[in-house]
């Protein structure tokens, strides 16, 4: 298609230059301002390239796992040379009207169930988060945040839920709680430069935890059973030396502590071991405890 310049010249529409404050094909910023690639991207930027990315895999052109690659890189962008790579390959009119999914609300409901979200998923702006009689277990270590803030609705009524979050990430809690427990651990860490999870709504009857980088349910309880066993190793140990020092080659190691202590317990109208050991001792309930 051939169209007229300003100067009465025939060129190649794609020759010709485009309009001010129009914006090119497969670009999200205007025109005039491709040329400084060095510019800061601001909020409204990024959600322009976020819908030319979800018109784009909505047209088939990017799978999922690009798309989400692609969107986590426009919300991690500084600049207007950072996003220009990522939708250069994209044309624009594939964008939808409004805003793409990812910028918008999410919602994920346990009700009666477990409910877990876990690897490479796109969350929205403004998540709902609704446990009910259930266990809800978030996990956004891996997730695509979109945008600098994100807002997390908590619904928990006689649940659980778990909400796991980047290790940089700046956690504000400003919700309430009724006959619940609400903590937020590792609340002085995160960084300046990391996403902002602000938590909203109420918990009642239920418990509502957030925790910071990779979280596994199983590692309380691993550490509680090896710290028992290292109890119980030690109290083998000391009870040995106790055993070692009472020991005399003059009186017999039984005389000061027993060698062995022998419970058997039989029951009235029964026969049993304990009833032909020595030194039997009628029990509480009527059987026997015995030592030898």
């Amino acid at each position: 298609m051939w169209g007229m310049t300003n100067d009465g010249a025939l060129r190649p529409v794609s020759d010709m230059p485009a309009p001010a404050g129009s914006t090119a094909a497969g670009s999200t910023a205007p025109a005039s301002d491709l040329a400084r690639p060095d510019l800061r991207a601001s909020d409204a930027d990024r959600d322009r390239a976020a819908a030319v990315l979800g018109g784009a895999m909505a047209t088939g052109r990017l799978t999922s796992a690009e798309y989400a690659e692609r969107l986590d890189a426009v919300y991690t962008a500084k600049t207007l040379g950072d996003l220009a790579p990522l939708t250069r390959d994209l044309p624009a009119e594939d964008a939808p009207d409004d805003s793409s999914p990812a910028t918008g609300r999410a919602h994920v409901t346990a009700q009666f169930s477990k409910v877990i979200r876990n690897g490479r998923w796109v969350a929205g702006r403004h998540t709902r988060l609704t446990s009910r009689f259930g266990a809800l277990i978030v996990n956004f270590a891996d997730a695509v945040v979109p945008g600098r803030e994100i807002t997390l609705e908590i619904d928990a009524f006689c649940g659980k839920l778990i909400i796991v979050v980047p290790e940089d990430a700046q956690v504000i809690d400003e919700g309430g709680a009724l006959f619940s427990k609400r903590a937020v651990y590792g609340r002085g860490a995160g960084d300046a430069d990391g996403p902002v999870i602000r938590l909203t709504g109420d918990a009642r009857f239920s418990k509502v935890a957030v925790h910071r980088g990779r979280y596994n349910p199983y590692e309380q309880h691993v550490q509680q059973w090896v710290e028992m066993a290292e109890a119980i190793k030690a109290s083998r140990q000391a009870r040995g030396r106790l055993y070692d020092q009472a020991e005399s080659p003059d009186e017999p190691r039984r005389d000061r502590i027993p060698q062995r202590v022998a419970l058997a317990i039989a029951f009235p109208g029964s026969t049993s071991r304990g009833q032909r050991v020595t030194g039997r001792h009628s029990g509480p309930l009527g059987g026997a405890i015995a030592f030898s």
